[in-house]
């Protein structure tokens, strides 16, 4: 059974023995035509976020124009219970107004910041879906002409800016994994014969850029996934900071399950040997430390020792953490 099986099976335990949900809620989903036990009713959507954010969550989401993945209803978050989005909305919404306990979460990975900087407005401390305030790497808005967060773009799961113990600004690009997995099935060209190649060119061949393409058979050794979205990742870091001087350092942090072993193989027969794919990636890059990979349940094993919120005992409930 591979780890999205053994997840839904999981989470369909969960959702007929725990107090989080509402008697109604524990029935079988509706989820692309068909019911299954995984799956919240269309409906309740709602109830897939944890209560105590459940409300300004969604208000940001539709404040902010963001899409929720997979949704089956406008506003509202997908009835997937396996959403890596759902996931990471109801483990780092709850630190959006509390900087200092999303200082001490992130502490074991970063022992060096020194506190939490404000981002999108004064009082929030992390921004969902981001593109940033210009389209940095030229892409073209799926839906329109406007760009949709969330949708269709290179958006970040969740950003955040700090301040370091030497008085540098370090801005996160974080994403969030949890049951994906991908097949070894080069994507550089769309259903409509499109080449994504075209979009990224200019910046992968810059001479400044942050991968040594040397390293590589071909441009087309990028285009297998996770590594063509860390690379979209990369580069997008890379111009942040060059239209930026404010901002000292960009990393790209990749949050993980240790369980999911599936997600760390290379796919991309062109990339340099590596021990998991992000190693593989790092083995391109000019400098590795821009790409961090990291698992939440060692992060959190360290975090619980002084957090004992209701959120916390949640995040125990429902994914293990």
């Amino acid at each position: 059974m591979n780890y999205l099986a053994s997840e839904k099976h999981r989470q369909a335990e969960w959702k007929l023995s725990t107090k989080y949900l509402s008697r109604p809620a524990r029935k079988q989903g509706l989820y692309r035509n068909k019911l299954y036990p995984w799956a919240l009713p269309v409906g309740l959507s709602e109830e897939n976020l944890q209560e105590s954010i459940r409300k300004e969550a969604i208000d940001y989401f539709r404040r902010n124009r963001i899409s929720w993945h997979m949704a089956s209803q406008v506003d509202s978050p997908t009835n997937h219970l396996c959403s890596s989005q759902v996931m990471c909305v109801n483990t780092m919404f709850p630190f959006i107004h509390a900087p200092e306990k999303l200082r001490s979460f992130l502490e074991p990975i970063f022992p060096d910041i020194e506190k939490i900087l404000p981002i999108e407005s004064n009082g929030q401390y992390i921004a969902f879906e981001w593109l940033g305030p210009q389209n940095y790497l030229h892409e073209e808005p799926k839906l329109g002409t406007i760009r949709h967060r969330g949708l269709g773009n290179t958006s970040i799961d969740f950003t955040i800016l700090v301040q370091t113990s030497t008085q540098k600004k370090r801005l996160l690009l974080g994403e969030w994994k949890y049951t994906e997995s991908y097949a070894k099935s080069n994507i550089r060209y769309r259903s409509d014969s499109s080449d994504r190649l075209k979009t990224y060119l200019q910046f992968l061949e810059d001479k400044n850029c942050p991968f040594d393409i040397s390293k590589l058979t071909s441009l087309g050794s990028l285009f297998y996934e996770p590594i063509y979205q860390a690379t979209r990742h990369i580069l997008m870091a890379h111009e942040i900071k060059k239209h930026h001087p404010e901002i000292d350092e960009v990393i790209v942090l990749h949050m993980r399950t240790e369980r999911n072993r599936a997600i760390l193989k290379n796919p991309s027969p062109g990339l340099p040997e590596g021990d998991t794919v992000y190693d593989s990636i790092r083995g391109l890059l000019r400098d590795p430390q821009i790409l961090i990979d990291v698992t939440y349940e060692k992060t959190f094993e360290i975090f619980h020792e002084t957090e004992k919120s209701r959120e916390a005992a949640y995040l125990a409930s429902r994914y293990r953490l």
